[in-house]
């Protein structure tokens, strides 16, 4: 099982060592820590890993080196695939002279230079760590051994550390990190899903509310006229029951046809009053914006003779010609108020 790997910075070095010293913690934890401070002493280079797709799908005959063998040899060329002969003249050009046993990459590209991988410690470990003196027993152990408690706290025996990433998964995170950067410089409005004004909880359970209800009362609606109606033809028309079970069936279907034509007339309404009252606020606020702005307004021919007229003492108005037959636009250069 992977865990995770933190870097081990001075100080939390010397606080292990210490403790180490002291010979004041459990054996097996011992055993752990010794064997943590000599894995963190051993000097190891990081894996090359990078993430570049145009060295990636580069074909191999393309990455040739040049070997240069002992004197009076004549000179090896290397290819991951096999390369077409070709003169030896043209070899020997690329390969120097003096250096004899050297692999010289050919090209402009230099392969990258591996770093040293920085002193780690397991997470679990230190987690260990700060439990035991923790409690009761480390606790008295460490005050007894003229320790300070105060560094292996959960919180402080990570002061300064960083959490370890090898290099593949660093360059895939870089590799993440520029596609969504690209993708935010391409687009960069947020979606709906991630406004900072999200509806609130109370909206949106009043919305659920009303659905439920409209769907309650269209189900009470057929079910009650469609049992009114069978007792009624049961009971007072001396109906038989199949008869009266299909005229119950036809007064439910009526009434839950009703029902949704209400409904849909009803939210129609309702959008064309919001739609006008959002243009009523719109015609009231003119006037608020800065000098030199303006506002392009589709207007239908009805509208236009009204809104020059309203707006003949507010300021300039220029008619620009409308893209369609249907309408005009008007450009309004607002006055501050």
């Amino acid at each position: 099982m992977a865990t995770t790997l933190f870097t081990l910075p001075e100080h939390l070095r010397d606080a292990i060592s210490a403790l180490v010293d002291a010979h004041i913690v459990p054996l097996d934890l011992e055993s752990d820590m010794e064997a943590a401070l000599a894995a963190a002493d051993v000097v190891e280079f990081e894996e090359v890993f990078e993430l570049n797709p145009e060295t990636k799908n580069k074909p191999a005959a393309e990455t040739t080196s040049t070997t240069a063998t002992a004197e009076g040899d004549d000179t090896a060329i290397g290819t991951e695939k096999q390369a077409q002969p070709s003169d030896k003249s043209k070899e020997k050009q690329d390969t120097p002279s003096d250096n004899k046993g050297i692999v010289v990459p050919l090209g402009d590209e230099l392969p990258p230079v591996p770093t040293l991988r920085p002193a780690t410690i397991d997470g679990d470990l230190l987690e260990r760590i700060s439990r035991w003196v923790g409690g009761d027993d480390g606790s008295k152990a460490v005050e007894k051994a003229g320790l300070d408690a105060a560094p292996y706290g959960p919180i402080a025996i990570l002061a300064g550390s960083e959490v370890y990433l090898p290099p593949r998964q660093r360059a895939l995170a870089k590799a993440a990190e520029a596609e969504q950067a690209k993708k935010e410089e391409l687009n960069p409005y947020l979606p709906a899903s991630m406004s900072v004004t999200p509806p609130s909880l109370g909206s949106e359970y009043r919305q659920l509310m009303r659905q439920l209800s409209n769907v309650l009362n269209v189900l009470f609606s057929i079910f009650g006229c469609g049992g009114a109606a069978y007792v009624a033809a049961v009971t007072g028309g001396g109906w038989a029951r199949e008869p009266a079970i299909l005229l119950a069936v036809i007064v439910g279907f009526v009434v839950g046809m009703a029902d949704v034509g209400l409904i849909f007339l009803y939210k129609r309404r309702l959008t064309i009053e919001r739609r006008a009252a959002a243009e009523r606020r719109v015609k009231e606020n003119k006037g608020s914006a800065a000098i030199g702005e303006g506002t392009v307004l589709e207007l239908d021919e009805d509208k236009v003779a009204e809104l020059e007229r309203e707006l003949a003492e507010e300021g300039p108005v220029d008619i620009v010609p409308a893209p369609s037959g249907s309408g005009r636009s008007i450009r309004l250069r607002r006055r501050a108020l």
